[in-house]
């Protein structure tokens, strides 16, 4: 079963992951080998925090 929602939040995603896939890539093409590293440290943290989702706001 589809969800408009769903599909409208996979589409942002992906313009999102491009965005950063395209900086990453420009500061490499620079020069700018550590302020690449830096950033795509945040995205795999970005990343994680948005895949990795808790089930409930409880604490075990």
């Amino acid at each position: 079963m589809s969800s408009l929602f769903y599909e409208a939040d996979d589409h942002y995603c992906r313009e999102v992951e491009q965005w950063w896939q395209e900086r990453i890539r420009y500061l490499i093409g620079n020069g700018q080998a550590y302020d690449a590293a830096a950033l795509f440290e945040d995205f795999e943290l970005e990343r994680k925090l948005t895949i990795v989702r808790p089930e409930s706001d409880e604490i075990s």
